[in-house]
């Protein structure tokens, strides 16, 4: 009986110690995994500390990069009208830089109507036929659509933007934004073309041009 007890004793104390082993080691195991995910969650705020720094840093460099330029969003193309941006530094006199900025936006819009009219028609007379393909009459086109071009241009310019500002070195620098009614300008450029007596279909010929001018937009749309 006596041996019983003991042997229920010392099973008693092995129990209890083997208990508390578990307990410790569950512990132990607990203050590892929180050690472990401390650690872990500092790693990960410290990478996304670093991509918030290497992002400003990128942003700084682009805005650094950046060269402002007056009136630019003014010189952009709407629904019904092209637009154009016009330039001139460096000049001792403010009136000349105002001048040939002015000159330069215009130059900007004739170039471009012309290109978008050469497209056009090259794609008009792929499908029709202007009195009977004669070269004389094709010259009198794109003679005439430069003419009228440039007198409406002139006529229908109007001026949305315009800033002139002293450079370091004295002179001055002018930036001009210009917008030229699309509508308008066609209108003036059939009206030459009529009195030209040119054989040609305008509503056809200026759908080619409008679908050349619209790509030229969408373009710019695009790189901007």
């Amino acid at each position: 009986m006596k041996k019983i007890f003991i042997l229920a004793i010392t099973l008693s104390v092995l129990f209890t110690a083997c208990k508390s082993s578990q307990e410790r080691q569950t512990q132990k195991n607990k203050q590892d995994y929180e050690a472990e995910y401390a650690k872990r969650e500092h790693e990960l705020k410290m990478q996304q500390l670093e991509l918030e720094h290497k992002a400003k840093l990128q942003e700084a460099e682009r805005k650094a990069n950046v060269v402002f330029l007056p009136c630019k969003e003014a010189g952009y193309d709407g629904d019904d009208y092209m637009g154009a941006l016009g330039m001139m530094n460096g000049q001792a006199n403010e009136r000349i830089a105002i001048s040939g900025a002015l000159k330069a936006a215009k130059a900007m819009i004739m170039n471009r109507y012309m290109g978008a009219f050469k497209t056009g028609l090259q794609e008009y007379t792929k499908s029709s036929t202007i009195a009977d393909g004669s070269d004389v009459n094709m010259a009198k086109i794109e003679g005439g659509v430069k003419a009228a071009g440039e007198d409406a241009i002139n006529k229908y310019c109007k001026i949305v933007c315009q800033e002139v500002v002293k450079n370091k070195k004295g002179g001055y620098n002018a930036y001009i934004a210009i917008n030229v009614s699309t509508k308008e300008t066609e209108k003036e450029i059939n009206t030459k073309l009529e009195s030209l007596e040119v054989d040609y279909n305008a509503d056809k010929l200026f759908d080619f041009i409008d679908k050349e001018l619209n790509a030229q937009k969408e373009k710019a749309k695009s790189d901007m």
